[in-house]
């Protein structure tokens, strides 16, 4: 139960850890920024039967832990220029900072419409580098742990990708903050601004997909916390959903809790080409469904990759918030152009497609998968680019060949989470499209296609061209 709801100021030497004021340029946007610590108590949940996955009932192990967590809160200043939707996004905890990348990759939507957005700390790992950033702001936050049991030191090196676990504190903690915090929402809560909320959603990335699907299946599904109006999940991991306490595991592939198991509000989900197929994803793909228990759309986007030049290096510009904090976002591989495919165009007009779903209660589009080889690879084309899927301009007439993974630099790193681009061989974008006036017409032509078919927004169309027309001029078309 929160018990106190806290802002906390912000000034030119005191501001949040992941903030996007300056980033994103609110005050010429009309936006505005805050933090907020909630205060209260939260029980800890095991399964009935001890078992994995979702196969058993959720029962309280622990009541009433002691925490102090915080969030985020990003809304139009005007509240007459806001959409009366609200989307929460589970931070994502991988990197062991808190990492907004679905904001960052449907911001320019959510601003334009007027959305207001929340982004909520969703690990207690993720309170170390808060600390570490600035000690005096963030010394209130701790998650307590009420079990006295010792957390196995083989369970803590598992979580080591995924947000390290700690014995002084319980990550299981975070699925009663998350419900309270939607009740709070619903209620019209101080820190809205006084913007009536209408619809509320709920998204996140990568490691949050799991925590989506663990929290729908075990919470919302069987009517222990309230229901969302859509999901809009990303980028996601389905080979291991979160256990409920940091003591028991996860689902494992081919186990429930793994997949969504009921939707009876918009569940969309987007895939780039690092995880449509890899990381057991393949065995937890959940087909398209419209069906009043079972509302879902599955999207993969040929040329997308994890992580992408825009996502990890373009917004955060200097990124001296990140080096305080011992963060480094860089690019790891050996090839020398990152994977910059634009993929927030589509992931914008898919988030729009959730909220048309909920709202208008018309479906969401169709578009047809990756197909797959024997290997469970996808198909590429002979420009070496996957073929099916979310198809925006780029793909269609490509100026190079996007690539999901790259060639790390440190042997230790991590392939298949950023990718990168090989330039055609010299003279090809010449033979294929003369010059780069009739690239532009042909992308203006194909982006028209794409905003008919919707799979790009008209608002992202000049954006869209303007990228293509600047990659094919980088790989020398003229």
């Amino acid at each position: 139960m929160i018990q106190k709801i806290e802002n906390i100021p912000i000034t030119d030497v005191s501001y949040p850890v992941t903030r996007a004021a300056n980033l994103c340029g609110f005050a010429e946007r009309g936006y505005v920024e805050e933090e907020y610590f909630m205060y209260g108590t939260a029980n800890v949940y095991g399964m009935q039967d001890g078992a994995c996955g979702c196969a058993g009932e959720a029962v309280i192990r622990f009541a009433d832990a002691p925490y102090v967590n915080r969030f985020l809160v990003r809304r139009p200043a005007d509240i007459s220029k806001a959409s009366g939707r609200v989307a929460i996004e589970i931070l994502n905890a991988t990197s062991g900072v808190d990492i907004d990348r679905t904001w960052v990759l449907c911001k320019e939507q959510m601003m334009r419409e007027g959305d207001v957005y929340i982004g909520i700390t969703s690990k207690p790992s993720s309170l170390r580098p808060l600390h570490k950033a600035d000690p005096e702001r963030y010394k209130a936050l701790y998650w307590s742990n009420p079990n006295p049991a010792r957390l196995p030191l083989s369970i803590i090196a598992e979580s080591a990708n995924g947000g390290a676990l700690e014995q002084g504190s319980e990550m299981g903690l975070f699925w009663d903050m998350l419900t309270d915090l939607h009740v709070r929402i619903r209620g019209g809560a101080q820190f809205l601004g006084g913007i009536e909320p209408k619809y509320v959603y709920l998204i996140g990335w990568s490691q949050s997909c799991g925590y989506i699907i663990r929290y729908m299946n075990t919470f919302v599904n069987t009517g222990r916390a309230p229901q969302f109006d859509g999901c809009f999940v990303a980028g996601g991991v389905r080979r291991k959903t979160p256990p409920l306490n940091q003591y028991e595991a996860g689902s494992m592939p081919g186990e429930p809790g793994n997949n969504i198991e009921k939707a009876s509000v918009p569940y969309i989900m987007m895939q780039t080409e690092s995880e449509n197929a890899a990381m057991n994803n393949i065995d937890a793909l959940v087909p398209d469904s419209d069906d009043p228990e079972f509302m879902v759309r599955t999207y993969e986007v040929p040329g997308a990759t994890h992580d992408s030049q825009y996502t990890m290096l373009d917004y955060f510009g200097d990124r001296k918030d990140e080096y305080r904090i011992g963060i480094i976002l860089d690019y790891p591989g050996e090839e020398p152009y990152p994977n910059d495919y634009p993929y927030e165009f589509a992931f914008s007009a898919a988030y729009a497609q959730m909220c048309r779903w909920a709202e208008k209660k018309i479906p969401a589009i169709h578009t047809p998968k990756i197909p797959l080889n024997l290997r469970n690879e996808n198909i590429r084309d002979q420009f070496g680019n996957a073929v099916g899927g979310w198809r925006l301009p780029p793909i269609e007439h490509p100026a190079c060949t996007y690539f999901p993974y790259c060639t790390p630099i440190n042997q230790g790193g991590i392939p298949g989470l950023f990718g990168c681009r090989h330039p055609f061989e010299e003279g090809k974008l010449q033979e294929m499209y003369g010059t780069l006036a009739k690239y532009e017409e042909l992308i203006a032509a194909s982006a028209d296609k794409c905003i008919e078919e919707g799979t790009l927004l008209a608002r992202d169309r000049q954006a869209c061209i303007d990228y293509c027309v600047k990659e094919a001029k980088l790989f020398g078309l003229e």
